[in-house]
């Protein structure tokens, strides 16, 4: 009788000592990390990270257009990557365009450079993506 004892109270122990390694582990190990992330979510969190330029052809464009940046930053939240028209392997900073889907900004598109520590807005079109 005293080894059945013996075994269950070894076996919580090992529960108990598993449940609080396995805690300790994740915090530590795991914090920063969210393994549900998309390729196209990494980048908008990047491009809105990071400070960002305007190069002179946009800055005309948002001006002709009446875009304040708040739009620009709408655009990227709520836009798709097509990443068939990005060019994501170009170095040393690839470039994404953004199609937008919000019908209240009258653009079609954007598009943004995004290098190390720093993002720029490159265009801004009102017509389809050029193919």
């Amino acid at each position: 009788m005293e080894e059945k004892n013996d075994f269950g109270r070894r076996l919580r122990l090992f529960s108990i000592g598993l449940v609080l390694g396995s805690v300790v582990v994740y915090f530590t190990v795991f914090k920063n990390r969210n393994i549900y992330k998309s390729p196209s979510e990494v980048i908008k969190e990047k491009l809105l990270k990071y400070p960002a330029t305007v190069t002179p052809e946009a800055k005309e464009s948002m001006d002709s257009l009446n875009l304040q940046p708040s739009s620009i930053k709408s655009i990227i939240e709520d836009g798709d990557i097509e990443f068939g028209n990005s060019e994501v392997h170009k170095k040393p900073c690839p470039e994404y365009f953004f199609r937008n889907t919000n019908p209240a900004f009258p653009v079609d598109y954007i598009c943004f450079s995004l290098c190390d520590s720093t993002s720029q807005l490159l265009r801004i079109g009102s017509k389809p993506i050029p193919r």
